[in-house]
């Protein structure tokens, strides 16, 4: 052992060995520092600065944040490589819509992903709400004629 027989008084210095307080409270005010605070006000202005610089990184508007009555948090996203998929024929022949939250992964087999909606909840009214704004930052030619009915 490097400390031989002062172990027990290096083992009680803080600076040698922290609590577990210490740490959660150096990461948690790290964490703060670096994207703000994980609940409240302060979590929603910095999704949406974070939503704003995606969105300038992307050269157009493919991701929108809105709180909807007051309580429940909606994001709707689009990558350009989401964009893409609109622009195939057989986009418009099927639409799959999960919301079980397992984050299922693609397969080969699988559906292409059109867009993605984040929400606080699973009310009907958060979906409903999601897809008018997915629907708005997707061209009119998206999810082909049988979606226009929600523009």
């Amino acid at each position: 052992m490097e400390s031989g027989d002062n172990f027990f008084k290096v083992l009680a210095d803080g600076l040698y060995c922290p609590s577990l307080q210490w740490c959660y409270n150096l990461y948690r005010n790290n964490y703060n520092k670096a994207y703000g605070p994980p609940t409240g006000e302060g979590m929603l202005a910095s999704l949406k600065a974070a939503v704003e610089v995606y969105n300038q990184e992307c050269g157009s508007t493919s991701a929108v944040v809105e709180v909807i009555e007051e309580t429940e948090i909606v994001v709707a996203l689009c990558t350009p490589l989401m964009k893409r998929v609109h622009q195939l024929k057989s986009r418009s022949e099927m639409a799959f819509l999960d919301s079980g939250g397992m984050m299922d992964p693609y397969s080969a087999a699988g559906a292409l992903p059109e867009g993605l909606i984040i929400t606080s909840s699973e009310s009907e009214n958060a979906i409903y709400e999601g897809l008018k704004m997915l629907m708005s930052i997707v061209s009119p030619e998206a999810f082909g004629e049988a979606f226009w009915g929600l523009r």
